[in-house]
């Protein structure tokens, strides 16, 4: 070997050395930094004319192994989506309050139950009417008040859903920046490790938005493609955009997170935008909240419909001149589709009988009767001392002669009946409370009934992973009510089947792996001159369900004179005109309140709340309860994919991670092979000059 040799396999030794210090350096210097990898140096023998003349620097390489990555990037991806939902859960259940302060709607509802009872033994005392009054709206303002809780949180949701596509969307141009970097410095033999470093950082960030599968590429960089294959970062980087609506309000039908590449439709982000923030937020905003709005909802439209129905029966003293009903739904061509029997009866100021009209349904000229006929008939029925007129939007209104009261008294041994309701309570005829519309969705309507409706309604139909099934539009067609059921059933189109109960309500059953949810984008119907569309007379959507308690309130009038509060019964049976039947002081009627507070009632379901029969305060708490056990599952999600990804990051970083005590004992090792090389380098100048003496 000659000098030169021995100079050149030194140097490449020195020149190696410092190679391996300076990147064991880096190592220890970033035990500390997270999503560091451990960077390693590997040589190779220096080959001259087929000899061994010392060593070089193969390549400077992070540490890695992909099958750890990918699950740390799935841990990861989970811990955010959970911690995301858990985060607003419990915000929500906070809106709610303790279930045991009077000021929850537990609370609440026990504030009526105990008004009620002090009226029942009070019943003159304007007072005691007062508080009832006031308790019960205090209930309904609470429902108002939460409900836009709700919706604000909602709101809140789709605004960092917004932020968080713009956040992944800069990431994925940051990818693919990257790549360009890393390829070019490992064709021309440069050291990659620092812009895969900060891959693997953008990476990580991604996939803590959205789900995410991440590929290595032969020459340096990552492919990146989401969990159902579609491609975001390949040759070039895809987009993500979404279109914020800043809204929370039910019935919102918010976009979908859409995948934008070059010269390619847009395409809808489905199975992906289940993980991450993105998916954590989506999920909160669609389906936690959106249920939390639909028990509320539930909860307060029953609470009123109850409420109705104990004062239905009963009558004010002195009675109103005139009861005037609610938006039903009905136009004058529906059937009454009445049984049993009432009395709608015209009463003086001193309480004495002037009028009474007896109505049994099953007889002439009741029996079979339209709802405009019936109108009609009364009217003719009540004479000169009251009219009964059926507005165009479906409203019945009754009136008294100047002086005198309208007073509605069903049958106590065979009550009139609609779907569950007597006459005042289907109508809203001196009803507690007043809506927008219905307050419950059993219209009483079959499918012989008339249609009545024009227009159109258009749907979005979604699978449980997200994927658009299809948007039909449904225009409104045929005389029968079974017509539009087909008409909405073709355009379902097996995906679910929409039939009409017993008691005239819409049910829609998802098919087997049919849609998942189903949502109106726009209903442009309205039946007769009613001003309520199909959605909203059925319920369909979520939108339907929740805005129909938005506008729900103790009627004003009721507020501003609680004498109008219906507590009497009318003593009907066998009086004759000029019989007393309404005595001032009567208070029988609140015992309807008061039996509340252990009457069991029908309760038809909620997102969260099974349906079925229950006591008003049981159903209070079970939500309360419910909101607590969402909550307490989205935190036990949140610590059982924290404890994953955890145990996934320290498995990752056993293997790619730095210890500091291993760096140490390359750096020694690295420092006597610096010395030895140096050593070689010495002995060979120190040949040099014994041959340079020698000549």
């Amino acid at each position: 070997m000659s000098l030169n040799s021995i100079l050149g396999s030194g140097l490449s030794g020195l020149q190696a050395s410092q190679t391996a210090l300076r990147t064991t350096s880096n190592n220890i210097a970033n035990a500390n930094t997270a999503g560091f990898a451990r960077q390693q140096v590997d040589f190779t023998a220096r080959s001259v004319a087929g000899a061994i003349e010392g060593v070089d620097v193969a390549r400077i390489q992070r540490v890695a192994d992909r099958f750890l990555e990918a699950a740390a990037l799935r841990a990861g991806s989970a811990t955010t989506r959970e911690t995301v939902r858990a985060d607003l859960l419990d915000r929500a259940q906070a809106r709610f309050g303790d279930p045991g302060e009077a000021t929850s709607l537990p609370g609440r509802l026990q504030a009526i139950f105990d008004a009620a009872t002090l009226v029942q033994s009070d019943p003159t005392s304007a007072l005691r009417r007062a508080d009832l009054l006031s308790a019960a709206d205090q209930f309904f303002n609470d429902t108002r008040t939460l409900t836009e809780a709700l919706s604000n949180l909602r709101a809140e949701a789709d605004v960092r859903l917004g932020q968080a596509v713009s956040r992944a969307s800069d990431i994925l141009a940051t990818i693919q920046t990257l790549n360009g970097e890393i390829a070019r410095a490992k064709v021309g033999g440069g050291d990659a490790t620092g812009a895969e470093d900060a891959q693997a950082r953008a990476v990580a960030e991604l996939s803590a938005l959205l789900d995410v599968r991440v590929e290595a590429r032969p020459l340096g960089g990552v492919t990146v493609r989401t969990t159902e294959g579609l491609l975001l970062v390949g040759e070039s980087a895809g987009a993500l955009r979404y279109v914020a609506r800043q809204a929370g309000e039910a019935g919102t039908v918010y976009g979908k997170v859409q995948i934008l590449l070059p010269e390619a439709a847009p395409v809808n982000l489905q199975i992906g935008a289940r993980g991450g923030e993105i998916g954590g937020l989506i999920a909160a905003r669609d389906e936690d909240l959106a249920g939390l709005l639909d028990d509320v909802a539930a909860l307060a439209s029953t609470v009123a419909d109850v409420l109705d129905r104990a004062v239905a029966g009963n009558a004010a003293v002195p009675a109103p001149n005139q009861l005037s009903g609610r938006v039903t739904g009905l136009i004058a061509t529906d059937a009454m589709n009445f049984t049993g029997r009432t009395t709608v009866a015209v009463v003086n100021a001193d309480g004495t009988l002037r009028r009474r009209v007896d109505i049994d349904f099953s007889a002439p000229p009741w029996a079979g009767q339209t709802v405009g006929g019936f109108a009609a008939a009364l009217n003719a029925a009540l004479g000169p001392d009251g009219t009964a007129t059926l507005a165009a939007n479906g409203r019945l209104d009754l009136s008294a002669a100047t002086g005198a009261g309208i007073v509605i008294a069903d049958d106590p041994a065979l009550p009139a009946e609609r779907g569950g309701k007597g006459l005042a309570h289907t109508f809203g005829l001196g009803t507690l409370t007043r809506a927008s519309g219905p307050l419950d969705f059993a219209t009483g309507l079959t499918p012989a009934s008339p249609s009545g409706f024009s227009g159109t309604l258009q749907l979005r139909l979604t699978a449980a992973d997200g994927r658009v099934i299809s948007t039909p539009t449904i225009t409104a067609a045929g005389p029968a009510m079974s017509d539009m059921i087909a008409a909405l059933n073709a355009g379902l189109a097996g995906q679910a089947t929409a039939s009409l109960d017993a008691r005239g309500r819409l049910v829609v059953t998802p098919a087997p792996g049919g849609a998942a949810r189903l949502e109106v984008i726009a209903d442009t119907t309205q039946r007769g001159a009613t001003n309520l569309g199909f959605s909203a007379l059925f319920g369909l959507g979520e939108g339907a369900r929740v805005m129909r308690t938005v506008a729900l309130r103790v009627d004003p009038a009721l507020i501003s004179d609680p004498r109008r509060l219906a507590l009497a019964q009318p003593d009907l049976t066998g009086a004759a005109v000029g019989d007393r039947v309404l005595e001032t002081g009567d208070g029988r009627g609140a015992a309807a309140f008061t039996r509340l507070r252990g009457d069991v009632v029908d309760f038809d379901g909620s997102a969260g709340l099974p349906g079925g029969r229950a006591g008003l305060s049981d159903l209070a708490a079970r939500m309360i309860a419910s909101v607590g056990s969402r909550a307490a599952a989205a935190d036990r999600a949140r610590d059982s994919a924290e404890s994953i990804q955890q145990a996934a990051s320290q498995r990752l970083s056993a293997v790619t991670g730095v210890n500091l005590d291993e760096e140490i004992v390359r750096m020694t090792t690295f420092q006597q092979s610096y010395a030895a090389s140096a050593r070689l380098i010495q002995a060979a100048q120190q040949m040099y000059d014994v041959l340079l003496q020698m000549v």
